[in-house]
């Protein structure tokens, strides 16, 4: 009786409406939030280092690391380009970095690779993960974080309550015990990956080999590229370095497929 819920429970209309949508909780929720990056929110600066050949140059990140320094975020696999840095590289990168910086590996696509991932031995070293990806579960908004006590305690201290849903959590604790569908997931995708790959190569259209469930297409004026794809009815993510395309079923990638094959051929 400390809370304030209603002890009657939801409508069941709206017990009915959620488990509808968890049919498709695969997908992310409607998006209609700005674009606040949380480094500008606090008045910090944010000095982005360029990539080198699709990848992190980490010798250029960590040379540009000073006194003033306080988090170096790296994603890996990298989002857009699909790259992965080999653990040792991470791991001599690591023990390089003043002991002042925290760094944050962001992983959100590790499990689509053999990497373990397992890079903990530095105290400031903060590993993110999420269940958006492999695990199907985007649209419940849910992931974790792992780091050293000491740094748990800290993020506990402006942590908002109730951050996450009971369901949420209830559907990630799940799938973390079905390793069978990530197993299953997994091999999906590289076939797919390996298919669109083939057929990319094919007819000519260059992308960045990836690790992940999506590829980066180097193409020549990638807006006008995504414009086209757009009228086709088919959405890609464009970027500064490309457009982004998410792999999808078999089906999904032979339209794909089918739509860049006749954009060319009317070039």
């Amino acid at each position: 009786m400390d809370s304030n819920e209603n002890c009657y429970g939801p409508s069941p209309q709206a017990v009915r409406a959620a488990v509808d949508a968890l049919r498709e909780t695969n997908r992310y929720p409607a998006d209609s939030a700005l674009d606040r990056p949380a480094t500008q929110h606090t008045g910090a600066e944010c000095r982005e280092i360029p990539l080198q050949d699709s990848r992190y140059d980490l010798e250029a990140i960590r040379r540009a690391a000073d006194d003033q320094t306080r988090i170096i975020y790296i994603a890996n696999p990298n989002n857009p380009t699909g790259t992965l840095l080999p653990q040792q590289e991470i791991s001599a990168f690591l023990n390089d970095v003043p002991p002042h910086v925290a760094v944050v590996l962001d992983q959100a696509y590790l499990e689509y690779t053999e990497d373990s991932g397992n890079l903990l031995e530095r105290e400031r070293v903060i590993v993110l993960r999420t269940f958006s990806k492999i695990y199907g579960l985007a649209g419940l908004r849910i992931g974790y974080g792992i780091a050293s006590e000491e740094i748990i305690r800290q993020l506990n201290r402006v942590r908002s309550p109730y951050n996450t849903s009971s369901v949420a959590q209830a559907a990630a604790l799940a799938a973390l015990n079905d390793q069978e569908h990530v197993r299953t997931s997994k091999a999906k995708n590289d076939q797919e990956r390996s298919f669109l790959e083939t057929e990319l190569a094919g007819i000519g259209v260059p992308f960045v080999p990836s690790v992940t469930n999506f590829m980066l297409l180097t193409v020549s004026n990638h807006e006008a590229f995504c414009n086209s794809l757009r009228q086709c009815g088919i959405l890609v993510r464009l970027g500064k370095h490309g457009a982004r395309v998410t792999l999808g079923t078999h089906e999904e990638n032979l339209l794909f497929l089918t739509a860049l094959k006749d954009l060319k051929k009317h070039r």
